[in-house]
């Protein structure tokens, strides 16, 4: 295995995120994967973690029982706990989620996933450049059909609307009735009415109680064929997106505004 590339499950992953000083965190971790469980139950399992913890290299105590981990399971602990900011790629499909988070930490970027539910995948990654190519593999850009169109504004309550309406001719009714030009209208109309998935890709910062928040990002919206990327803006009070044709160059060129 790869000295860059970890293998952690969700109670190992915990215990390290609790030894750098976050169990309020790591507690929240395990309640979110493995549901909500007694004050005995946790214990027991974070005891587990660390045993294997020890077996694997990660983890010593020293002659005072105290809690060592070695120094890069230490880097991958404090990126997921306290990292600087993060770029975090989502897309739900048939009630699946799936996502890809890149940590900022001070030491490296460490791209996060998570494998057959339970497994936390972590590997350091060398430069920005993976981490915008982990989000063209991550919504298969490769395999998108390229397109144009002109860019165009569009109200995020029209959307709301109309994004679970499977019919054709009512999303082009209310598209071409919002003066969405002719030509997105038809592209967006195809896509809206046969969604195969839809994404966000965020820009995720921390406040002094280390509480996410995310005020800068995109939405994503696959159809059969095309890729769209909408990025949010307000005017006067009122949400609205700007509505991109999702091709590798736009792709790269909104990433980097995020990073």
């Amino acid at each position: 295995m790869p000295t860059n590339d970890f293998f952690l499950s969700v109670e190992e992953t915990a215990m390290a995120m609790s030894i750098v000083g976050q169990p309020e965190e790591a507690h929240s971790l395990m309640a979110a994967q493995l549901g909500e469980m007694g004050q005995e139950e946790a214990h027991i399992r974070l005891l587990t973690a660390g045993h294997s913890l020890i077996a694997r290299g990660y983890l010593s105590m020293d002659t005072e029982g105290n809690m060592h981990l070695a120094e890069p399971i230490a880097h991958v602990a404090r990126a997921l706990s306290r990292a600087d900011h993060t770029i975090r790629y989502s897309r739900s499909y048939r009630n699946v989620d799936l996502s890809l988070a890149f940590h900022f930490e001070k030491k490296g970027v460490f791209a996060h996933r998570i494998e057959q539910g339970v497994v936390h995948r972590i590997t350091q990654v060398s430069s920005e450049e993976a981490v915008i190519q982990g989000g063209l593999d991550f919504f298969n850009l490769a395999e998108i059909h390229p397109f144009t169109c002109p860019i165009t504004e569009i109200s995020q309550g029209l959307l709301d609307q109309i994004k679970d309406d499977p019919a054709y001719v009512v999303i082009h009714r209310r598209l071409t009735h919002a003066r969405v030009p002719a030509e997105t209208c038809d592209l967006l109309t195809e896509d809206l009415s046969n969604t195969q998935y839809r994404g966000s890709i965020l820009r995720v910062e921390y406040d002094e109680n280390n509480a996410p928040i995310s005020d800068h990002g995109l939405l994503v919206l696959r159809g059969p064929e095309r890729l769209w990327l909408l990025r949010p803006f307000v005017r006067e009070g009122e949400r609205y997106v700007t509505l991109l044709p999702g091709t590798e160059e736009a792709f790269r060129r909104e990433i980097v505004t995020l990073l």
